[in-house]
């Protein structure tokens, strides 16, 4: 099933390679819904082989994912082989995630398998390159190689951040004394990864930074809430800081009965709710976070659901718009989109208290050590 919709996937977006002009290929993507940044940035960038990430170009990445888009271009620089090899190497770790979760006791394998999300977001990130060695990272530590899954885990979260939001939960279910070792070892991994970049080509380096904290908003649970594409920026930034600390110090108290996997899925989960900043492959990482924590079938199902739903608004809203039917795009926009917003941010917050009641059990139904 789940190389099904891989191949699903492929099919549907790799027609879009083979349009020269980079203006016609968006063009042509919004309205076929069948975009892919892989694409995209491919020819933002040049094209050919790509420039090396940060000593030549900045980049919007963390460090492992701009190497992921400088790699491919070196062995099929052109636009359909370029994507075609990007495109195997993220199945394969779609695969691989889907083969460690199947190894991880009490999850629910099929709830990342059969989702249509891989068919429409595995192609459109790189967002599988981080996801797998978060897996990696938290099969190992639940298997006893506690510095293992550290090392895993930082590479994840060098590749996109959210790998560690999972080391913090597997962290402060530790005694104080045994977290110590594998924190300093992902943040020692992690220094050692960015530490060249950082010296050599600083500004570029830093660049990733000053893009992320000074973008605008964009359609969140504070779009809801009447907030511009400017407003209350350090607000909602507080927020999302604040419930997820306050998120691990509950864990960190409860840590004698925590259900580690459910925590996990509760911080993610936590953050992509409080998070101003929202792209649609994001629900790839809630699918195999909801996987992990063996969420039921039926919150899967309406995860997945929702995620569909998101694509659909999220590219028929570009579609209107770079068509110039700024009327039909301000309906849209009104009329579905903004329902779209809501209902997604009901079904991540629902999630997230489904994870957290999951992750603190009552003493009469305290899990077994």
């Amino acid at each position: 099933m789940c190389v099904l919709l891989l191949a699903l996937g492929y099919a549907r977006l790799a027609p879009g390679a083979r349009i020269e002009s980079a203006r016609d290929y968006r063009i042509w993507s919004f309205g076929a819904f069948a975009y892919s940044d892989i694409i995209a940035l491919h020819d933002d960038r040049g094209g050919g082989r790509h420039r090396l990430p940060y000593l030549e170009d900045r980049i919007e990445y963390p460090v492992l994912l701009g190497i992921h888009m400088y790699w491919p271009s070196l062995l099929a620089p052109n636009r359909l082989g370029y994507f075609l090899l990007s495109y195997l190497a993220l199945s394969a770790c779609a695969l691989g995630t889907l083969w460690l979760l199947c190894g991880i006791e009490g999850t629910r394998p099929w709830a990342f398998a059969a989702t249509p999300a891989l068919t429409l977001y595995a192609g459109l990130n790189w967002d599988l390159f981080a996801i797998f060695p978060m897996m990696l990272g938290i099969r190992w530590w639940l298997s006893q190689r506690r510095l293992a899954g550290a090392a895993a885990l930082a590479v994840g979260a060098c590749t996109k951040v959210f790998p560690g939001l999972a080391l913090g939960a597997l962290l402060v279910r530790e005694a104080p004394r045994r977290a110590v070792l594998p924190a300093a070892l992902a943040l020692a991994l992690a220094a050692l990864v960015n530490a060249p970049f950082a010296i050599l080509a600083r500004s570029n380096w830093r660049w990733f930074f000053e893009y992320n904290s000074g973008r605008d908003n964009e359609p969140t649970i504070y779009t809801l809430f009447g907030a511009g594409k400017r407003d209350a920026i350090a607000l909602a930034g507080g927020l999302l800081a604040a419930s997820v600390l306050v998120c691990l110090f509950v864990f960190a108290i409860s840590r004698r009965n925590l259900r580690i996997r459910a925590a996990i899925a509760a911080v993610a989960l936590v953050f992509f709710f409080f998070t101003r900043v929202w792209s649609p492959q994001y629900w790839l990482w809630i699918l195999a976070v909801l996987a992990l924590a063996g969420a039921p079938l039926w919150v899967a199902a309406a995860a997945s659901g929702a995620a569909v739903l998101d694509y659909v608004a999220a590219f028929g809203l570009l579609h209107l718009s770079v068509a110039s039917d700024y009327a039909q795009a301000s309906w849209f926009y009104r009329e579905l989109f903004l329902p779209n917003v809501a209902i997604r941010c009901a079904l991540i917050g629902g999630a997230a208290l489904w994870g957290l009641v999951r992750a603190i059990p009552s003493q009469r139904e305290a899990p077994r050590v």
